[in-house]
């Protein structure tokens, strides 16, 4: 196989990730890149192929991520300022939100934590 027939599919795989990126369904994905929906299937259970949309996935994630992160203090002065409200609904539900969000960050942060422990230890094991 030349290297030019190579690139080309490598291409063509990049542009099936993307439309498996952006579409909400496989056969919407397979029209986008004018593939049977039978091929996108095939691809999907090749492991490079689904390492590659894991790793697009994960970059589109952490793009997420960072955008989210980016107005979350904005989020968080309205969810305050919305605890001043004349509307005692408002305030219910806002300090409910508040309070299931702190609640769930303190979590993740804990199971952070044990992870890394976890990791440590098997490090150590390993040496």
């Amino acid at each position: 196989m030349d290297k030019g027939h190579g690139q080309k599919f490598s291409r063509r795989k990049e542009a099936e990730v993307a439309a498996l990126l952006s579409e909400r369904t496989i056969e919407e994905a397979a029209r986008k890149v004018k593939i049977s929906t039978r091929t996108m299937k095939l691809w999907i259970q090749d492991v490079e192929f689904m390492a590659e949309f894991r790793k697009a996935a994960s970059r589109v994630l952490d793009t997420t991520v960072g955008r989210l992160q980016g107005v979350s203090e904005k989020a968080i002065d309205v969810l305050a300022k919305s605890l001043e409200s004349k509307s005692e609904p408002t305030r219910l539900r806002c300090a409910d939100s508040i309070l299931a969000k702190t609640f769930k960050a303190a979590e993740l942060l804990d199971l952070q934590g044990r992870v890394e422990n976890i990791e440590r230890q098997l490090k150590g094991e390993e040496q």
